[in-house]
């Protein structure tokens, strides 16, 4: 949510008003996508843990490292952003637009 807030609060400093609405879409899509870097190696151990293929986090690591590499830590990282991008988007860009359009209606 902070990648949001930061990207939000730069695009309103550069991006015209009449921009504003499609460029929140975009800040959430990005934002997600800066979290997700960090999110999914933890995702990707957690199931591993969970189904028994590993047995600590520690062991699931080195593991992954070994027999795939650093890019191993990734595996799936194209289906979590395919299906978590689009819903993000629709989250957050939906309510800032929303909370936008009710602030402006307010003021009339």
């Amino acid at each position: 949510m902070m990648a949001y807030e930061s990207l939000k609060t730069g695009a309103k400093k550069y991006v015209p008003s009449d921009f504003m609405g499609p460029a929140l879409f975009l800040c959430a899509a990005l934002s997600f996508i800066a979290m997700s870097i960090i999110a999914v190696p933890g995702e990707l151990l957690k199931s591993l843990l969970q189904t028994g293929k590993v047995s600590s986090v520690p062991s699931g690591i080195s593991s992954i490292v070994k027999e795939e590499g650093v890019f191993g830590l990734y595996r799936g990282y194209s289906g979590v952003c395919l299906r978590d991008v689009p819903y993000t988007m629709f989250e957050l860009g939906l309510y800032d637009n929303l909370k936008r359009v009710y602030l402006d209606f307010k003021k009339r």
